[in-house]
């Protein structure tokens, strides 16, 4: 303690500022220079003052500014006993420690009226900005300068390095922007003269080069709207073509179907003359059978009308087989009216007999029941044949919603797939048919379709 400077007269509780550390001897170790430091004392009731402990630190390290030689900036610290501490530099290095003096007389009358502020003003016609804060865990004031005028060289400097930036990248911006114009103007005008040749009628020009801009993604659409105009065109041609075929083939179909029905009236007559009963009743059938698929004037007929043709097709089936098979019909009166697809109950009469009867080969009947429930008609048509078992019946789901291919061929399902995309394309998905069995009981297809509600023709 008695190396160091504040030894004599040292108050508790006070910060010593700016000496020099000489506790140990130079060759023992290296003295450090601006210390700064807090002496407490340490009493004891029994003995008093007892020891001092010194907390020290140096001061370039609490007030890095202070000790900084700068001429554009300057920086001091002064205690509460107004003892000034800088960095002592000459005026070559640093200009405002020469004039510490008037930089402190400035601030000290504003300290007097508040604790921190700062103050705009000219020394040696020099702007300066000098800024002062109290600091109240050391007790004294902090205050600092700044040169406005090296201040304002720097802004000066950054903002011609910003114009000339600026203007480079606006000299860049307007080389980039002509580019761009002319090669879109390009692109432009030669789709302008694609156009032009389209107008002359050469629906064979395409745009070329395209590109990935907006004008090369026009072009794009544009070839895509020649080819499809080019698509329809044909199409257009093809069903002129279609049609008058098809009004050439309906022409003959008609001329064979009364050259057909004529030549079964003749043999049925031929049959009554003979007293043939069985053999007339048969060919009335097949005329009804015949009569009714061939005439299409519509694609949907009345469930009556479906049902006739039912009766007429299992009249001729049961000519086939030493066996009977039977129709069962329970249907609501209005149910009659309906409409449904046109042969859209026969493959599944055909369907039951092929698969459900046939193989038993013994009288067998065909259960066809209805019912009407909110907007739905429900029709279930059950045989008493075989039945299926349960795979079989996934299998056969499988095939009529389309998740297994199937192809033309007896067995495969593809008369109830039919059915199924008939009644859907027509109502929608909502609506077609389901299978139930059991096996060696029955089979039921249960169809489902929407109450029409429109005229019906009766």
């Amino acid at each position: 303690m008695n190396q160091l400077p504040w030894k004599d007269g040292y108050e508790s509780g006070k910060w010593y500022f700016d000496y020099k550390d000489a506790i140990f001897p130079e060759s023992f170790m290296n003295s450090a220079d601006h210390m700064m430091s807090l002496v407490t004392s340490i009493s004891n009731y029994e003995y008093g003052e007892v020891g001092t402990v010194e907390v020290s630190v140096q001061m370039d390290t609490i007030f890095p500014q202070v000790f900084e030689i700068n001429q554009d900036s300057w920086s001091c610290f002064i205690d509460k006993d107004g003892s000034v501490y800088s960095n002592m530099a000459e005026e070559n290095d640093c200009i405002w420690e020469s004039r510490k003096n008037q930089i402190i007389g400035i601030v000290s009358r504003q300290m007097d009226r508040k604790e921190n502020g700062s103050i705009q003003t000219k020394i040696d016609d020099k702007k300066v900005i000098i800024c002062y804060m109290f600091v109240p865990e050391l007790g004294g004031y902090m205050i600092t300068l700044k040169s406005l005028d090296g201040v304002m060289k720097k802004d000066q400097y950054q903002r011609n390095i910003m114009l000339l930036i600026l203007l480079l990248g606006f000299t860049i911006m307007i080389i980039v922007v002509n580019m761009l114009v002319k090669s879109i103007l390009r692109n432009f005008y030669n789709m302008l003269e694609t156009i032009r040749q389209v107008q002359l009628g050469d629906l064979n020009v395409r745009f070329e080069n395209c590109g990935l801009d907006e004008v090369g993604e026009l072009g794009n659409q544009f070839n895509v709207m020649l080819d499809r105009i080019e698509s329809l065109m044909a199409d257009n041609i093809n069903r002129e073509v279609l049609a008058k075929n098809s009004e050439i083939r309906a022409l003959q179909n008609q001329i064979n179907a009364h050259f057909i029905y004529n030549v079964l009236e003749s043999i049925k007559m031929m049959a009554e003359i003979d007293e043939e009963y069985e053999i007339s009743d048969a060919i009335t059938s097949l005329g009804k059978l015949l009569r009714y698929s061939m005439k299409w004037t519509s694609p949907t007929v009345t469930l009556e009308e479906e049902l006739e043709y039912i009766k007429n097709y299992l009249d001729l089936i049961n000519l086939r087989f030493d066996y009977r098979i039977n129709l069962a019909v329970h249907m609501p009166k209005v149910a009659y009216l309906q409409q449904i697809p046109k042969m859209s109950l026969q493959p599944v009469i055909e369907n039951a007999i092929i698969h459900g009867v046939e193989e038993l080969a013994e009288d067998a009947t065909i259960y066809i029941k209805g019912f009407i429930k909110d907007d739905t008609m429900t029709i279930e048509i059950t045989d008493s044949g075989r039945g299926m078992t349960l795979e079989e019946i996934q299998q056969l789901r499988r095939k009529i919603a389309g998740e297994v291919e199937v192809s033309g061929g007896s067995g495969n399902g593809i008369g109830l797939k039919n059915v199924q995309d008939r009644i859907q394309m027509a109502y929608g998905s909502q609506y077609g048919i389901d299978v139930v069995s059991k096996i060696g009981c029955f089979t039921k297809i249960i169809m489902r379709v929407p109450i029409y509600k429109g005229k019906v023709k009766k």
